[in-house]
């Protein structure tokens, strides 16, 4: 399994441990900054259904993708560090996930 794969589902992993874990599929909200687009490669790929990760994948703007997360309507939202303060300013509670290139 590729580096980037391994990661990728190694951070979902990482948010089933935080509390995430359900009997639904975890909903992950990401729009078109290009770091997040890498997702849609996985999804495309069936990386995630190899692995038996119960995901699903929500296209939106990236402004109403944050929206989503504090609205409570996905588990969480690719973003970058200085809008996940103003998240959670909103009171939103969160964990950081943070993979950098």
């Amino acid at each position: 399994m590729k580096l980037l794969n391994r990661i990728a589902l190694q951070s979902l992993g990482l948010l089933s441990l935080c509390g995430f874990a359900t009997a639904e599929p975890l909903k992950i909200a990401y729009s078109d900054w290009p770091g997040f687009v890498a997702w849609e490669i996985g999804i495309q790929k069936g990386w995630f259904k190899e692995a038996e990760v119960d995901v699903e994948f929500l296209w939106f703007d990236y402004v109403p993708s944050m929206d989503a997360y504090v609205a409570g309507k996905v588990d969480a939202v690719g973003m970058t560090n200085g809008d996940a303060l103003v998240t959670g300013a909103t009171g939103k509670p969160s964990v950081a996930i943070i993979i950098n290139d």
